[in-house]
This record gives structure tokens, C-alpha cells and sequence, in this order.
């Protein structure tokens, strides 16, 4: 409590020099660089806060504060008096209506003296008796303190209070009516028809001048252009032909044929396949992901100890110009984005996690040059699509809808196939694939209200545009159909494209019956700007109508920010900066009667005094950094090794809560008043960028630590560890996942060390700041866009980490793998060692057969002693080891039979040695090599990496052992 007073009261002070958006500054030079110099405390709970801002203004004012110590007791109180020896030495305190009873929601006077005043306040304690005490001490304090939170006790009253935040949210829902006079958001302007008629009228004339125009041109062009025009239709219709028929979405990139149901509708055979579009682009976030199981009983299943959350739905949307509709602004038409968020167990983690995905529909690129984009506004031409990746693309509005897992797999089901339908700015542009997956796809209630056809011009002189691009019709068209069969010979690099052609017979179809059909005069679509605004004036405290949010309106905060660094005081103080300025705006807007704190809901004002302790998870993430970082040999580490899971998902669960509160105080308090609606916006934004970086902090770390089985953190082995790979002459480092996804695209261990050492020595160049020639440079850009494909296919590679159980094709594709990895003598230290990809897959294989198997030769007294490489221990160690592999073999043969049936599928000329030598190395390098490591838990254990890959070998030679004698009626079994 002393320390809230002499620190706190100090250091909480609104003074941040500079805000996101702009200046800032004390108005009284003298003392700014005095309050600067004093830094924010590193954590304070929201009560604290309140308490501080309250008490801040009030001896700013120079007036007395009396705090009570507790809900339960509020007769023991604090009395803090500035104790101002004259009336001009107080601070002078200016609110709207002139009452100076209105100190508490007022500017900070910035005098000395008011600054003194709030640095040496007197302080006395009033107690139930009704005694008077000056606190001269810290230890008094303390103790003051101590006394108020037993006195409850002492009288039989329950002294708990609850969290602030929460039982505000809770105690809005129960206040309907207030005297707030709230300006109502504008609804959206009807178009009249006169104005409607005027609009077709010009673009009518401006179609007719065009044709006219276009007429005279091309007649004047056609002696120089006609000969170019049709060699390149007579090209279309030769080349057409020989176009790839169409996409194949069921075959999984890389992975030798695997193919997937694609007409499976089941939430989790589509949410849980790491490999599919637009799954593969998941990305773990800190969000909560399921709630306790009251009737779980004795369970020791996580599974059946929690209930996954269900997920939800968000519609993203990137307008042109910020709370405008105005469809374009410097050629820039906006965009809309999909996002889905969910659960699903991780078996790495051992627990449910929230994964999180984000993305768009876009034109491919090559088809938005001048040809493409002339024939699609003239036209309404649809040329071929692309699904993207928009994890981290900036929003400026956005809405999230409630959901089942029914619906999202729906969506991503019919996400996958989207793009065959082509892409056209009137008829399926970003927007229009948004309403679609929401709306009519999944049904989401409440999207209805979002999407509305406007009339749409893509250029600033509209007409004009028009008519340029009616003037050159058979030249954009003739450049259309050179772009399309050169798109029908190059392969698409994406993840979702590999092994596809960039376009296909089916959209070169696409794109002839769209402009085939009648050119239209006044052209209507779905736009981003038209969408934001309805979204804008959704009421959130209708039951559908989704929580608002935003990541954009404060801009970006992160430009120039190292990749491994969180820049929490940034963040912090943008946090802190726009909660203040929130706090202004709110109460500008308050009446007279509803400014004295008596008048005004309890609720709002413990929220009012709470905005700014928002950034108080950031804080306290900074505090835990900044200690980890000054333990010396931290110096270097990555700052995620400072933090746990559990960090990330307390300050994530903290500042989600900041959103939600915001939409409640926005929309049942605010009602959605069109004055206070930009102001939250900008809030909600540098809450919604602070969630964001903590997620990417979460997605970074490694959430394999808490894996039980001997295996240990499997995900951190192959995602982080580099290790070096030799092959055709070149050489690079890849963890063992990236050089499983070179190995994907390339197919040869040469080739793909080539291309990856070859991206890594441009990649250096142009960070040392070296300038790469042309040639240079647009190689670097195709291997660019290999490493953006290698790194989904890392994310795909999650699905064998996450399984439950290995099918046939799954046994033959790791096998299979583990030979290529060796391919082009092929050399790394992983290669052979258990640590590749292969190896990995094996040992999660093999774990279904031995599991627990060290725990149970830990637990064998036989063996006991067995520290020492003796003829006696080798020879307990053999009789161990065989008695075990039989009995868990025996127990298990049909998987046996089925793992063995795998290795046989993989190789290309099979005989029963070899298969069953593929076992037996799988045995030994993938699951005794990594289970009996030195690095374990007990001497005995420890011995055991020595004793068994031994003891094991002579197994192999020992054609009595019972393993061998059951291993070989298995491989004769499979080769009947």
C-alpha cells in the first residue's frame, strides 16, 4: 500500500511523450523531462490502477482522497491530503462544465507544485472506532493494510472481491437504461433513383463515346497490331489442348501419391489434417482452447478431462480508406480476408490447442497485368485464382462470429476447390469469396448483414477508363490469351498449386464463357469498403452479430523491429497512450449530471478506470524478459526462452478480455455512438497487434515440452536443430523438417541442397547489403517463393507428428523417405542417427510396439548392478531385451505384419532381407538408439545406451532368438 503511494502514484502518471499517432507532450517544459525520467511500473493489477488514476487526479486538484481498504469493511479507509499550505499553490483543475467537484475525471495539473503535492501527500488511517493515525513508514503501512483485510474476517463477512474486469463485464449486462444522449451511427445512405439513373447515364455514355472512340483507334491500329492479334488466338487454339485438364486437390503435395477423401464433411477429418488447404496455413496461437470436464471421473485422459471450445468465424476486412466507403483510394480497391479459429489436440503438447488461420482470395499474379485488368473491368472477364496465406495482413474492421466444427469444415472444404471457378472483379473477387464461404457455405448467423452490391468503378476517371479499355479490347484480349497459355505451361510453386499448372484447361473455359457473355453498362459488386461499414454499424449486443475488432487504425507499431524481439515497451505504451486518450473522448462526451461519481454506473467507472492497465500483461511479460536476459550466458538467447506457454496464454486470456470489454462498454453503455466509435477502434487495434505478437511469440515456442513417452520434445528435435547436409558437391544446413520439404519439391538430396544453399548465399548478399545483379535478383525471387512453399510443406509435416495412428500409405511414405534422404550419397550427421525426418516418423511408429519400454528396464531387479560391460551383463541384457521385444511383438503381431508390409511397399525391388533388415535398422538407430541415450534419468538407464544397441546386435545373429524367430514368420507372412 506505501508503495502505491510513493511509487506508483508517481510512475502511472499519463506522461508518455509520444503516442502512434502523434505529440503528446506536458505543456510545462520545466518539469516534462522530471516526469519522464520516471518509468511505468513493470506490473500493476487493474484495481491498482483504477486506484491510482483516481487518486492522481485528486491530488493533482489539491482535494483530499479517501480510499477504502476493503468492500467488506469500507468504514477502515485511508485519508490522503496534499496538505497545501495556500490556495495558489494547488494545482488548477479545468473540467467541460466548470464544476470543480470534477477533479477525478480532469487533466493532471503539470505544475511543480502539484507534482510535489502528489509525491509527499500525508497519509492517515481512519479505523471502525473511528480513530485517527498519521502513516510515517512503510511497516505502518503494511500493517494498516493487513489489519483492513482481517477486520471482514473478524466480523463474519466474506472479504473476497472479485476481479475487476470481469464482474464489470458481468454487471453491464444487468444496467439497460442511462442517461447517456448518444449519437447513433449513420445508417447506410439509400442511393436515390434519380442519382442511381444519372450514374448508369454517365457510364452509359462513357461506354458509347468509348466504342466510338475504341472504333476509330483500332482501325487505325489494326495494319500494325492485326498480325499480332491473331498469332495469338491462333496460338490459343493450339496450345488449349494441351493444357493440364484440371487441378487434382486430392493428391497431397509431396507426399508419393497419398491422397486424402476430399468428400469427408466430418469436423475433425478435415481440421485435423495438417496437409490440406487452407488447414496447412494453421498457426498455434495463446488463445484458451477448451474448458474442464466437471464429470470427467478418474479419467487420466487430457482428452476426456477437457471439452474443446468450438470455434469461430471472422470476416476481415482491409478498407481503402479507414470508416469510409469509398470503393478505391490511389488505386487501392481494399481487400477482404477469412479467419478461422479452432481447437484441436496436439499430440505433441498432450493438450488442446487454439490454432488460428487467416486468409484471401486474389487474381493469379500474372494475370493482373494491363491485358488482364482491361478485360476484366471491360469484360467481366474471370481469369485464373489463388487461394494466399494472410497470416498477419493488417484489417481495418473486422467482425468474429460464434460457430460449430461442422461449419468450419464446410469452409475449408469448399475453400480447397474455390479458385477452379477462376477470379473476376465483378463476379468473384476477394469479397465475393468471403460471402460466399460465410453466408451461403457454413450458414454463419449474422453474416447476412455484411454484404451489399454497390455500383463499383476501379479507376478515379471512371469513364475514361472505360473507354480505354473498350479502345483496346482485341489487343488486352489478345494479351490475355498469350498470358493464359504461358500460365498453362508454368507450374504453380504455391503449396496448394504443387504439381499443378498455374492455369488449366478449365479456367482458360472459365475465362472464354465469361467474356462471351453481353457486356454490361453499370457494373454492381461486393467491395471491402461498402462490407466495413455495414460491419461498422452492426449493434454487438444483438445475439449473431459477432465482436468487433481491428488491427489497423493505430498503424503499424513493429516497423523495424528484429524478428526475435517483442518490443514490449512499445507496445506498452501504445496501449497505455490510446486507453488515455479513450478516456478523454468518453468523457467529453458524458452529460453534466452523469460526470459526478455518485451519478455515474459503478460498472463504467471501474471500467473507465481500468482502460489503461490494459497494458499490464504486456508489462509483465517485459519484467520476466528483462530478468531472464541479465542472468549472465541469456545474453544471446532467443526471448521466447525467457517465457513459458503459460505466460503467453495468462497475457493473452488478459488482453482478449480487453477486446470483449471494449464491445460491451462500446455498444450497451456507448450505443455504438458514432463520436466514441473511432476512438475504441484505435484501442481495440493496439490490443488486437499486442495479441498478435503474442501469438507469434507462441507459435515459436516449443510446445513439445510437456510430451509424455520417451521420446521426448520430438517437434523442437525437428523443427529447430540444423544440422549439415553434403550432397552433389554443395552443402547447407536444414533442420530435419526443411530437408524433408526440399527433398518434397526437388525429389533429389543434390538438387535440393543446390537450390537451398544457393537461396542462402543470396539471402546473405542482400542482408550485407550487396547489390545482386538482374539476373541475381530474379533468382533470388524464384527461391524465395521455393522457401515460402518448403516452409507450408514444414507446417504439413505436423500431421505424422500429430496422429494417432499410421495407415499403410503413411508406413510406405516414411520409409520410403529415409531412403531418399540417403539418395546422391547424401551424408549428415542426422542421416542414420534417428534425428532426420524419417527417423522421427520411425521412432513415433515404433513407440505404438515398445512403449514404455525403458520404464520397464529401469524397473527389472535382474539387471540391477548392470553398470559395467561384462559377459554377464551382455548376456542378462540379451535375455532382457528378447524376452521384451517378443512379448510386446506377440501382443501386437497384426501391427507387425502391417509395419513390415509398409517397408516392403517402399522399396522398388523387394526381397525378405532387406525388409527385414529395414526393420531391424529402424529398431536400432530409431527407437533403442533414442530411448537408451546417455542423457537419462538414472545411472541404469544411462549404461543401457551402451548395453542394449549391443545386446541387440547379437539378437540379429542369434537365429534362436525368440525376436528373430518371430520377426522372420512375420516377413514370411507378408511374402506368401
Amino acid at each position: 500500500l506505501w508503495k502505491t503511494v510513493s511509487l506508483d502514484v508517481k510512475e502511472s502518471m499519463p506522461t508518455r511523450s509520444q503516442s502512434v499517432r502523434g505529440s503528446k507532450k506536458p505543456e510545462n517544459e520545466a518539469i516534462r523531462d522530471e516526469i519522464e525520467a520516471e518509468s511505468r511500473p513493470r506490473s500493476m493489477s487493474m484495481g491498482q490502477m483504477a486506484g491510482n488514476n483516481a487518486l492522481l487526479n485528486g491530488l493533482a486538484g489539491g482535494a483530499p482522497v479517501v480510499i477504502p481498504l476493503s468492500s467488506g469493511n469500507e468504514s477502515m479507509s485511508l485519508i490522503i491530503d496534499p496538505e497545501s499550505d495556500s490556495e495558489d499553490e494547488k494545482g488548477s483543475v479545468s473540467s467541460e462544465n466548470g464544476n470543480p467537484d470534477d477533479s477525478m475525471y480532469s487533466e493532471i495539473d503539470t505544475s511543480k507544485k502539484a507534482l510535489e503535492r502528489m509525491r509527499n501527500p500525508k497519509i492517515e488511517l481512519i479505523d471502525p472506532e473511528g480513530h485517527e493515525e498519521e502513516i510515517r513508514s512503510e511497516s505502518e503501512a503494511e500493517k494498516a493494510a493487513e489489519d483492513a483485510r482481517e477486520a471482514p474476517e473478524r466480523k463474519g463477512q466474506n472479504a473476497e472481491r472479485p476481479g475487476d474486469l470481469d464482474q464489470a463485464a458481468k454487471d453491464m449486462n444487468s444496467v439497460k437504461d442511462w442517461n447517456f444522449k448518444a449519437l447513433p451511427m449513420e445508417p447506410k445512405k439509400k442511393v436515390s433513383a434519380g442519382n442511381t439513373f444519372m450514374k448508369l447515364l454517365a457510364q452509359a455514355f462513357g461506354y458509347t463515346v468509348g466504342k466510338i472512340f475504341g472504333a476509330v483507334v483500332n482501325l487505325g491500329l489494326l495494319p500494325v497490331t492485326a498480325p499480332i492479334i491473331g498469332k495469338a488466338f491462333a496460338r490459343s487454339a493450339r496450345k488449349k489442348d494441351s493444357m493440364q485438364e484440371k487441378r487434382n486437390h486430392s493428391q497431397i503435395p509431396g507426399w508419393n501419391g497419398l491422397e486424402y477423401d476430399a468428400e469427408k464433411t466430418g469436423g475433425g477429418a478435415v481440421m485435423e489434417d495438417f496437409r490440406r488447404v487452407p488447414t496447412v496455413w494453421s498457426h498455434p496461437i495463446a488463445a484458451k482452447a477448451a474448458e474442464p470436464v466437471n464429470d470427467a471421473g478418474n479419467s487420466d485422459d487430457p482428452r476426456e478431462l477437457e471439452r474443446p471450445l468450438p470455434p469461430t468465424v471472422s470476416v476481415l476486412i482491409e478498407q481503402p480508406e479507414e470508416g469510409s466507403e469509398q470503393s478505391i483510394a490511389n488505386r487501392n480497391m481494399g481487400h477482404t480476408m477469412l479467419g478461422v479459429e479452432y481447437s484441436r489436440f496436439s499430440k505433441v503438447s498432450n493438450r488442446y490447442e487454439r490454432y488460428y488461420v487467416q486468409y484471401g482470395f486474389y487474381p493469379v499474379g500474372a494475370a493482373l497485368g494491363v491485358s488482364g485488368s482491361m478485360v476484366m473491368l471491360h469484360r467481366n472477364a474471370v481469369v485464373p485464382g489463388q487461394l494466399i496465406d494472410d497470416w498477419g495482413h493488417a484489417y481495418s474492421i473486422s467482425r468474429k462470429f460464434k460457430a460449430t466444427d461442422y461449419q468450419v469444415a464446410e469452409i475449408f472444404r469448399a475453400s480447397e476447390t474455390y479458385a477452379d471457378k477462376g477470379y473476376g472483379y465483378f463476379t468473384r473477387n476477394c469479397t465475393t469469396f468471403v460471402k460466399d464461404m460465410v453466408r451461403d457455405v457454413a450458414g454463419i448467423q449474422g453474416s447476412k448483414q455484411i454484404f451489399d452490391y454497390d455500383p463499383v468503378r476501379f479507376g478515379a476517371l471512371e469513364n475514361l477508363g472505360m473507354a480505354g479499355a473498350i479502345s483496346f479490347d482485341l489487343n488486352a484480349r489478345a494479351g490475355m490469351e498469350n498470358t493464359m497459355m504461358d500460365l498453362g505451361k508454368k507450374t504453380d510453386e504455391s503449396y496448394q498449386g504443387f504439381g499443378n499448372k498455374r492455369a488449366t484447361k478449365q479456367d482458360y473455359q472459365n475465362y472464354k464463357d465469361s467474356i462471351a457473355k453481353k457486356t454490361t453498362v453499370g457494373k454492381f459488386t461486393d467491395i471491402p469498403a461498402i462490407a466495413g461499414e455495414n460491419m461498422r454499424r452492426m449493434i454487438s449486443s444483438t445475439n449473431f452479430s459477432g465482436e468487433l475488432g481491428s488491427s489497423s487504425y493505430s498503424g503499424n507499431m513493429y516497423n523495424g523491429m528484429e524478428k526475435n524481439e517483442l518490443n514490449f515497451d512499445k507496445i506498452a505504451d501504445a496501449v497505455y497512450d490510446e486507453g488515455s486518450d479513450l478516456k478523454k473522448e468518453i468523457l467529453a462526451t458524458l452529460p453534466d449530471e452523469l460526470k459526478q461519481a455518485n451519478r455515474m454506473p459503478p460498472e463504467l467507472l471501474e471500467i473507465l478506470t481500468s482502460i489503461t492497465a490494459m497494458a499490464n500483461p504486456i508489462l509483465n511479460l517485459k519484467s520476466k524478459v528483462a530478468g531472464f536476459a541479465n542472468i549472465p550466458g541469456n545474453e544471446r538467447k532467443f526471448f521466447t526462452e525467457a517465457l513459458t506457454p503459460d505466460d503467453l496464454r495468462e497475457a493473452r486470456e488478459e488482453l482478449s478480455a480487453g477486446v470483449s470489454m471494449m464491445n460491451v462498454l462500446l455498444n450497451r453503455y456507448l450505443k455504438n455512438d458514432k463520436r466514441l466509435h473511432m476512438p475504441v477502434m484505435h484501442f481495440i487495434s493496439v490490443i488486437s497487434q499486442a495479441i498478435n505478437k503474442v501469438d507469434t511469440a507462441y507459435s515459436l515456442m516449443d510446445l513439445g515440452k510437456n510430451r509424455d513417452g520417451e521420446l521426448g520434445n520430438i517437434r523442437g528435435d525437428m523443427q529447430k536443430k540444423r544440422f549439415l547436409v553434403s550432397a552433389g558437391g554443395a552443402d547447407a544446413r536444414f533442420t530435419p523438417t526443411h530437408y524433408e520439404s526440399y527433398l518434397q519439391i526437388f525429389k533429389k538430396p543434390a538438387d535440393a541442397v543446390k537450390n537451398y544453399a544457393r537461396y542462402l548465399e543470396l539471402q546473405k548478399k542482400r542482408a550485407n547489403g550487396e547489390t545482386l545483379s538482374s539476373a541475381e535478383e530474379k533468382e533470388f525471387h524464384r527461391l524465395n517463393r521455393i522457401e515460402e512453399t518448403a516452409m507450408q510443406f514444414d507446417s504439413a509435416h505436423n500431421y505424422m507428428l500429430e496422429k494417432d495412428d499410421y495407415d499403410q500409405k503413411d508406413i510406405e511414405y516414411m520409409f520410403s523417405l529415409g531412403e531418399r534422404e540417403k539418395e546422391d550419397g547424401a551424408s549428415s550427421d542426422m542421416l542414420g542417427s534417428g534425428q532426420s525426418a524419417a527417423g522421427t516418423y520411425k521412432s513415433l511408429l515404433l513407440e505404438k510396439l515398445f512403449s514404455g519400454m525403458q520404464e520397464r528396464y529401469i524397473q527389472e531387479k535382474d539387471l540391477d548392478g548392470a553398470d559395467k560391460m561384462t559377459g554377464e551383463n551382455l548376456d542378462k541384457g540379451m535375455d532382457w531385451l528378447d524376452k521384451d521385444l517378443e512379448k510386446c511383438l506377440s501382443a501386437k503381431f497384426t501391427d507387425l505384419v502391417r509395419i513390415l508390409e509398409g517397408i516392403m511397399r517402399s522399396q522398388k525391388e523387394p526381397t525378405k532381407e532387406k525388409v527385414s533388415n529395414a526393420f531391424t535398422e529402424a529398431v536400432m538407430n530409431d527407437w533403442l538408439g533414442k530411448i537408451f541415450s546417455r542423457s537419462q534419468k538414472n545411472e541404469k538407464a544411462e549404461f543401457a545406451g551402451v548395453l542394449m544397441p549391443i545386446a541387440f546386435n547379437q539378437l540379429m545373429n542369434a537365429p534362436a532368438s525368440k525376436y528373430r524367430k518371430l520377426l522372420d514368420k512375420a516377413v514370411n507372412l507378408i511374402f506368401q
